[in-house]
C-alpha cells in the first residue's frame, strides 16, 4: 500500500510555493557565487602554479650596485643554485608611468614570458608591454609610446611569470597596474637605451626546496654575496616576493572568506526552515496526533517533514552549481584578469567545489532540522491532539498595563509570541549589516588613507641616490636612508634627518631619540618605552631602538633619527648622505646617480590603483547583500503571518479594517526591524572593526580602520526601504487570508 503522506508533498509545495522559490533563489545566489569562486579561482590557481614550472619561475633574486664578475658568480652559486642575469633599465615618464625594460634574450632560460595578444618585438623600436597596464591605459597594438625621448611601437601584450601582480618594489602596500609596467625589447634595442643598468640577478634552486629551506638558502647566498660584493641593494626569495606570491594568496583568501560566509548564511537559512517546520507541525498538530494514534511511526513523520527542505536544498545546490560554472565563474575570472597579469587558463573540474556547495547545504539542513524533529516527535499523540507540543510548562503571560491601548497590547503580544522568529530577524540584520558596512567602507578607507598620505608627505620630491652627489639647489635637504626588516619581516625605512629639518613637519628629533611611524605602532600594538628590534635581511646584525615618540607617516613604515646618530649606528662616514628632500625637481641630478625618486603623485597613485581595482565590486557587493537581506526578512516575516493566520482571520470576522489589521500584525515586524537595524549599528561596527584589523594585519603595510559617520544613516535607509518593499508584498498576502480560517479553527 502506498504511503498516503506522499500525496501531501506536491500540495504542501504549491501551498507555500512562493516561500520555497525564494529560498531556492537565496540558495542559488549563495551557492552559485561560492561555486563560481571555487571553480574560477581554483582553475586560475592551478594554472598559476603550473605556470611556475612551465615558465621556469625564479626561486629568488638579488640586486647589486655593480655587475658581478664571472668568478664571483661561480663562488656564489656553488652546488646550490644557478644564477642568471635579468638586468633592466627603468624610466619614469611625465605621465607618471614607470617603464621597467628587460632584454627579451635574458628570459629564454628563466622567468619566461607569454604573449597574449600580438607578438614579441623582433626589431629595434618595437616593444611589448603588460596586458593589464595596456588595458588600464587604453593602449592598443600598433600604438606608439615614448620612453626616454625614443618612440616605440607596441607589438604585443605580454605576461611575465614573475610579475603576476605589478608591484614596482616589495615594500609597496599595493600593486600598481596603472602607472607601472614591465616591458620587453630585443637585445639590440636594449643596448641602445641610454639609461642606467640595474644589476638584477635571479637564481633557481638545483633541488626542490620548501619555503623554510629556501629561506635558509637565501641567508647563505646573502652571506656569499656580502663576501664577494659589498654593495647589495636587496635580496628576496620567491615566497616573500609580492609580485609573485600576492595573486596566489589573494585567490586563497577570497575563496576562504566566501566559503565562511556561505556556511553562515546556510546555518541561518536552516534556522528559517526550522522555524517553518515548527509552524507547519503546530498547524498540523491534530493531523499528526491522529496519524500517530493510527500507527504511523515517528521516523515516517520525520522523513515527511524533511523531504521538502532537503529537496529545495538539493535543487538550490544544482541550480547554484549550474550558475557558478556558466555565469559566475566567468565574472570571477574576469575580475582577476582585470587586476592580475596572468597566463591563459582553462576551466578545471572541481570535485571539492561540488561537494562543498551541494553536500554542505544538505548536511547542514539535515542536521539542524533532524534534531528539531527528534525533539518535537518526542511528544505523545495526546499532546499533538491537544496542540500542546511546545508547552513545556504552564505559560505565565506577561501582565500588560490596562492603561495601554488595545492595539499596543496586541502588538506587544505578537512580538512576545514570535520572539524566536524575531530573534532570527535581528541576527540576520546584524550579519547583513556587517557585509553592508564592509562594502560601503572599502573606498572611504582608501580615500582617508590617501588624504593622510597627501597631508603628511615629507616633500614633493624624495630622491634616493646611488652614491652621494651634490646639487646646486640650496633648498634641497640631505638625508640618509637604509631599509631594514622588523616584525613579521615587514620592510621598515630608516631615515637619518638633518638637525632642525625644514621638511619633517612638527617633529623635533633630539640626539639619541627615534621617531617611529604611527602605522607600525598601531599594527603591532607597540607602547611608549618598548624596545624595537630591526635587522638587515639575511644578516645576523640587529639594531635596537627605543620608542620615544610616534610620527604621522602613513605612506610606509619608517623610523626617523638624527643623521649624526644614523651615521654612528650604521658606521658611515661623518659626512655621509644618500638622499635629498626637495619641493621642486632637482634638474642637475643625472638619472644614473638616482636609485629611486618618490613624488607626491606616486603616493596619490596608490588611491587611484585601489579605486580602479575596486570599481564596481563594492556596488555589486552592496546590491547582493541587500537582495539576501530582503529575501531573509521576507521569509521570516511571512512565518509570523503564517503563525498568526487564525488571529488575522478572526480580526476580519470582527470587522477590523485592513489598515488596522496591518497595524496589528505587520507593524510589530516593522518595529523589530527598526530595532534590529539600530542595535546592529554598534554591534556590526564592533564586529567590522575586528574583521578589518584582522584583514589589514595580514597585509603588508597599514591602513587605519575607518568607518565614516555618513555610512550609518545610509545603511539605515537602505535596510528600511528594502523592508518597506517586502512589507508591501506581505500586506497583500495578509489581505488574502480568508475569514473561514478562523471559523475552521477549533480554538
Amino acid at each position: 500500500m502506498r504511503n498516503p503522506l506522499n500525496k501531501q508533498y506536491l500540495r504542501e509545495f504549491k501551498k507555500d510555493s512562493f516561500k520555497y522559490i525564494l529560498i531556492m533563489i537565496f540558495l542559488t545566489i549563495m551557492i552559485g557565487t561560492t561555486s563560481g569562486q571555487l571553480v574560477g579561482a581554483g582553475s586560475i590557481d592551478d594554472n598559476y602554479h603550473d605556470g611556475h614550472i612551465k615558465y621556469k619561475l625564479e626561486d629568488g633574486q638579488f640586486i647589486l650596485e655593480n655587475k658581478l664578475p664571472k668568478k664571483s658568480i661561480k663562488k656564489i652559486q656553488k652546488k646550490d643554485v644557478t644564477i642568471y642575469n635579468e638586468f633592466y633599465k627603468e624610466k619614469k615618464e611625465d605621465n607618471e608611468t614607470t617603464y621597467r625594460i628587460y632584454n627579451i634574450k635574458d628570459r629564454e632560460k628563466v622567468n619566461k614570458c607569454d604573449i597574449l595578444s600580438g607578438r614579441f618585438p623582433k626589431t629595434t623600436k618595437e616593444i611589448s608591454i603588460d596586458r593589464v597596464y595596456a588595458k588600464r591605459n587604453n593602449l592598443k597594438i600598433g600604438d606608439k609610446i615614448k620612453i626616454n625621448k625614443r618612440k616605440y611601437t607596441i607589438t604585443g601584450f605580454s605576461a611575465m611569470v614573475n610579475y603576476s601582480a605589478l608591484f614596482k618594489d616589495n615594500k609597496s602596500i599595493v600593486f600598481d597596474s596603472i602607472h607601472f609596467t614591465p616591458a620587453l625589447v630585443t637585445d639590440k634595442e636594449y643596448k641602445k637605451i641610454k639609461l642606467r643598468n640595474h644589476y638584477k640577478y635571479v637564481w633557481r634552486n638545483k633541488n626542490d626546496l620548501s619555503k623554510a629551506e629556501t629561506n635558509k638558502l637565501a641567508e647563505k647566498l646573502a652571506k656569499r654575496i656580502y663576501k664577494n660584493m659589498e654593495l647589495l641593494s636587496s635580496i628576496i626569495h620567491r615566497y616573500d616576493n609580492n609580485a609573485i606570491r600576492f595573486a596566489g594568496d589573494d585567490f586563497k583568501k577570497d575563496t576562504a572568506s566566501l566559503t565562511y560566509f556561505m556556511v553562515i548564511f546556510l546555518i541561518l537559512l536552516s534556522l528559517i526552515f526550522r522555524a517553518s517546520i515548527k509552524n507547519n507541525i503546530q498547524s498540523d498538530s491534530k493531523t499528526i496526533g491522529t496519524l500517530r494514534a493510527s500507527g504511523y511511526s515517528k521516523s515516517e513523520l520525520r522523513r515527511h517533514y524533511l523531504v521538502i527542505p532537503l529537496l529545495v536544498s538539493l535543487l538550490g545546490g544544482i541550480l547554484g552549481n549550474i550558475l557558478g560554472y556558466t555565469v559566475v565563474k566567468d565574472i570571477i575570472t574576469r575580475l582577476y584578469y582585470n587586476s592580475y597579469s596572468l597566463m591563459p587558463y582553462h576551466t578545471v573540474w572541481n570535485a571539492k567545489a561540488l561537494l562543498l556547495t551541494t553536500g554542505a547545504p544538505l548536511i547542514i539542513m539535515f542536521i539542524i532540522n533532524y534534531i528539531t524533529l527528534i525533539l518535537i516527535m518526542r511528544n505523545g499523540p495526546s499532546n499533538f491532539l491537544r496542540n500542546e507540543i511546545f508547552k513545556r510548562r504552564k505559560a505565565v503571560p506577561l501582565k500588560l498595563s490596562p492603561k495601554l491601548r488595545i492595539f499596543t497590547r496586541i502588538k506587544i503580544r505578537t512580538i512576545l509570541d514570535n520572539k524566536s522568529i524575531y530573534s532570527l530577524i535581528i541576527v540576520g540584520i546584524i550579519i547583513s549589516n556587517v557585509l553592508l558596512i564592509f562594502g560601503l567602507s572599502i573606498l572611504p578607507i582608501v580615500d582617508k588613507h590617501a588624504e593622510k598620505v597627501k597631508k603628511n608627505k615629507i616633500a614633493n620630491y624624495e630622491y634616493t641616490l646611488v652614491h652621494p652627489v651634490e646639487t646646486k639647489d640650496k633648498k634641497a635637504e640631505k638625508f640618509a636612508i637604509r631599509e631594514l626588516v622588523g616584525r613579521n619581516d615587514e620592510t621598515v625605512t630608516i631615515y637619518g634627518i638633518s638637525p632642525k629639518s625644514k621638511y619633517l613637519k612638527n617633529a623635533s628629533i633630539k640626539r639619541g631619540e627615534v621617531l617611529i611611524s604611527n602605522g607600525y605602532v598601531e599594527k603591532f600594538d607597540i607602547e611608549k618605552g618598548d624596545t624595537l628590534t630591526f635587522k638587515q635581511k639575511y644578516k645576523s646584525k640587529e639594531y635596537k631602538f627605543k620608542l620615544t615618540k610616534t610620527y604621522e607617516h602613513p605612506s610606509f613604515f619608517a623610523v626617523f633619527m638624527d643623521i649624526r646618530d644614523f651615521r654612528k649606528t650604521f658606521k658611515e662616514d661623518k659626512d655621509y648622505y644618500n638622499g635629498y628632500f626637495s619641493n621642486r625637481k632637482l634638474k642637475d641630478l643625472k638619472s644614473k646617480d638616482i636609485a629611486l625618486t618618490v613624488t607626491g603623485k606616486d603616493l596619490a597613485a596608490l588611491t587611484e590603483q585601489i579605486n580602479e581595482a575596486m570599481k564596481g565590486i563594492n556596488t555589486t557587493f552592496v546590491f547582493a547583500t541587500l537582495v539576501i537581506y530582503m529575501i531573509m526578512v521576507f521569509l521570516l516575516s511571512k512565518l509570523v503571518i503564517e503563525k498568526n493566520t487564525t488571529n488575522i482571520s478572526m480580526t476580519k470576522v470582527l470587522g477590523f479594517h485592513p489598515k488596522e489589521i496591518n497595524r496589528l500584525f505587520n507593524s510589530p515586524t516593522r518595529i523589530v526591524v527598526i530595532f534590529g537595524i539600530l542595535i546592529s549599528l554598534p554591534v556590526s561596527t564592533a564586529i567590522e572593526q575586528v574583521i578589518m584589523i584582522s584583514m589589514i594585519r595580514k597585509m603588508d603595510g597599514w591602513f587605519t580602520p575607518y568607518i565614516p559617520m555618513k555610512i550609518y544613516p545610509l545603511t539605515f535607509a537602505l535596510f528600511f526601504v528594502s523592508f518597506e518593499i517586502m512589507s508591501f508584498i506581505l500586506r497583500r498576502r495578509t489581505s488574502k487570508i480568508s475569514l473561514s480560517s478562523a471559523l475552521n479553527s477549533p480554538e
